[in-house]
């Protein structure tokens, strides 16, 4: 991989040219990139919210705390080498994927530290994954069809699709007492 001062090379980013074609598969990359970290989040969520070892492992031991303390110093250290080596093919990809392990992880072991709200945070992490899922979706669509890219259609369907998962959710697990999440939620996709 050829490098020129601060610009790389690479046979998968064209510089020069940019056609509509460049710009859907830069979005949907993008999109790709926080589906997967937000889904990575969720498992770990959902792991450290309803294990009840790993619960008791977090929240009773003196390991667990440092546990958590570690991962979260770990997940600020990574960020200062990955910035450094943005440019350096195999070490940008594999310290990306390490801070994307240490951001799901942090926030796996967030969810346990709040023993009542542990739920609520899983729930809203939830439902920015779908959010984020069906905009790479449609950013998949619009690298694949050619057409321009406007918030109005994914923005509605990512809308449409928190509501149906969130009444879903309330329905079959009674994730919250209080629906004030609900309105976050909504809120969250207007920004």
């Amino acid at each position: 991989m050829e490098t020129d001062g601060n610009n790389i090379n690479s046979p998968l980013i064209t510089r020069g040219s940019s056609s509509r074609g460049d710009e859907w598969g830069t979005i949907f990359v993008v999109y790709a990139l926080i589906s997967l970290q937000l889904l990575l989040a969720v498992s770990f969520g959902t792991n450290a919210v309803f294990n009840s070892r790993i619960l008791h492992f977090q929240l009773h031991t003196t390991p667990g705390l440092i546990v958590c303390i570690i991962s979260f110093v770990l997940w600020l250290v990574v960020q200062c080498p990955l910035l450094a080596f943005s440019n350096h093919y195999p070490w940008n990809f594999l310290l990306f994927t390490l801070w994307s392990v240490l951001f799901a992880f942090t926030i796996g072991l967030s969810c346990s530290y709040f023993e009542d709200n542990g739920a609520t945070i899983l729930e809203t992490v939830i439902l920015m994954s779908v959010v984020t899922v069906t905009l790479t979706v449609y950013a998949l669509c619009g690298a694949i069809g050619d057409f321009d890219f406007s918030l109005c259609l994914p923005c509605f369907l990512a809308t449409f699709l928190v509501i149906c998962l969130y009444v879903a959710m309330q329905v079959c697990f009674n994730f919250l007492i209080h629906y004030n999440i609900f309105y976050f939620n909504v809120s969250m996709l207007r920004e």
